[in-house]
């Protein structure tokens, strides 16, 4: 009974890291001649169940010319077509064998992964011109919700700043919520839970390394579920600049802009002077609420003949119970539609709804639809509801 309660414990911090994810990488990709690895995938007893076959392969740094890298590598895909893969590059600095991350950058291209096919990325990463010292560099993939595919170490790298400006210290970071009781700090890795109430603010130490006076403007961006989600808010922060001296070392406290929809976000700061950014950090929040996500969706073919069967699958989940400062509505009753179209936006098949129930030991849901039309090229919708109707979640998937 013990190794039983135990590994539904480890299966739900498992389904919970692919929801809160911004402080460590979920899968990590070591280069393979043949098939790629699993990059996500769970196990209990008798059983494995595999979530993704997506590998990062061939990673490297193909120039640096100061600050700026050309990057390649190629994602190679498994079993089953992935659409939505996202990637993005991470620079790391080390220190006591702690990482912090010091910029992130995400790229706009979505791609489509079919099976066991291999796609080369080309790419360019510009760091920030401030930054001077050493660096790892990673290469990281995910989808739009966070599910993660597969990240590569590309080594350590020295940058020499070319510039003079702002640099805000990730390290010197903390949130505090309005009111709270002994007025408690929260680090950036700690995902804090705000309620519809409440406001909270971001405290950091910034350093000013020009000769002259600078005037910075707080800048945010707020993304939905992960840092390759959707911009869902954006704000240039507190009206009133935040002035520098020359070569001073400040400290500043920001009220940070929050979204009022139940869900995870993920939010950047950074602080802007005459046309140009300090280096971002960032952070996660919780609004609180009934709150369900879809992470990721898989359709076994790209064509499907009138009689056969679309075997769709997806991974979700849902928060609830004990969050870091209160709690979340927990066993909600979850309603799914699902749909599908072929190219023209034909239904393919009679649309579905049903109830369906979070289940920790299995975060990858099946859902076979009789394909009632011919179908080329479908597209697949779920959507995610409340009790009341309510959208809590929606995706789509498009080959």
């Amino acid at each position: 009974m013990y190794m039983k309660n135990l590994l539904k414990r480890f299966l739900f911090v498992f389904v919970l890291s692919l929801f809160i994810s911004t402080s460590v990488f979920a899968a990590t990709a070591t280069p393979a001649p043949t098939a790629p690895k699993e990059t996500a995938k769970t196990t209990i007893p008798g059983t494995v169940t595999i979530l993704a076959q997506v590998n990062i392969q061939k990673a490297k740094i193909v120039k640096q010319e100061g600050n700026v890298f050309n990057l390649s590598f190629s994602f190679a895909n498994g079993k089953g077509i992935q659409t939505g893969v996202k990637y993005g590059v991470r620079l790391v600095s080390i220190s006591n064998k702690t990482q912090t991350t010091i910029d992130e950058k995400i790229y706009d291209e979505s791609l489509v992964l079919y099976e066991n096919s291999t796609t080369p990325v080309e790419i360019v990463y510009t760091a920030p011109a401030t930054l001077n010292g050493t660096y790892m560099i990673f290469l990281t993939s995910r989808s739009e919700s966070g599910f993660p595919y597969s990240s590569a170490n590309l080594g350590e790298v020295k940058i020499v700043s070319s510039t003079k400006g702002l640099e805000i210290l990730p390290k010197s970071c903390s949130l505090s919520v309005s009111d709270e009781k002994d007025s408690p700090k929260y680090q950036l890795n700690q995902t804090v839970d705000i309620a519809s109430t409440e406001t909270f603010s971001l405290t950091c130490t910034a350093i000013n390394s020009g000769e002259n006076e600078a005037q910075a403007i707080p800048t945010f961006i707020t993304k939905d579920k992960s840092v390759f989600g959707e911009i869902v808010i954006t704000d240039t922060g507190s009206v009133t600049p935040i002035t520098f001296k020359a070569k001073e070392t400040k400290t500043f406290s920001v009220t940070v802009p929050k979204n009022t929809k139940a869900g995870m976000y993920y939010t950047t700061l950074q602080l802007g002077q005459g046309g140009t950014l300090s280096n971002p950090v960032s952070f996660s929040y919780i609004m609180r609420g009934t709150i369900a996500s879809i992470q990721n969706l898989f359709l076994d073919k790209d064509y499907y003949e009138e009689g056969s069967t679309a075997n769709l699958s997806f991974v979700w989940n849902v928060i609830g119970g004990k969050l870091l400062r209160g709690e979340a509505t927990k066993d909600a009753p979850i309603t799914l539609d699902a749909s599908i179209v072929d190219k023209k936006g034909k239904e393919c098949a009679t649309p579905i709804t049903k109830s369906i129930v979070s289940d920790y030991t299995n975060p990858k849901t099946e859902l076979p639809i009789s394909i009632t039309n011919d179908c080329l090229n479908p597209k697949v919708t779920i959507i995610l509801k409340d009790s009341d109707g309510k959208i809590l979640d929606q995706n789509s998937f498009s080959v």
